[in-house]
């Protein structure tokens, strides 16, 4: 898992690469990026990146919930990019009334959405 901060039209974005599998390993990377989002008012979003996600276990749907409310308590938007049908599948299963993950294809149209 890889964290990144990507330049976009109207300021900075933290960009989390998740890698093969989602689980409660994520914590302390979902806090660091919570953190350099925190200390960087340029930052607009996080997103996460799950292209090469192939296992999403429930600890790691927590963690999504947990980093969506870190997230809406800086005043920012997470949203997921990239996901398989397969993991996109296994988060819709879940009820996420609290909190509304949006899909993006990849970061360059999530910042076009940004405009």
């Amino acid at each position: 898992m890889k964290i990144f901060l990507d330049h976009v039209r109207g300021g900075k974005v933290v960009r989390i690469d998740v890698g093969k599998q989602l689980d409660f390993t994520a914590y302390k990377r979902f806090t660091r990026a919570t953190l350099r989002a925190l200390e960087d008012p340029e930052v607009v979003a996080i997103v996460v990146d799950l292209s090469a996600t192939h296992l999403l276990f429930d600890s790691g749907k927590a963690m999504l919930i947990d980093l969506k409310m870190r997230a809406d308590s800086l005043g920012i938007p997470l949203r997921l990019l990239n996901s398989s049908p397969e993991i996109w599948h296994k988060l819709s299963m879940v009820e996420y009334s609290k909190i509304h993950l949006n899909r993006y294809a990849n970061v360059g149209v999530y910042s076009r959405s940004l405009r």
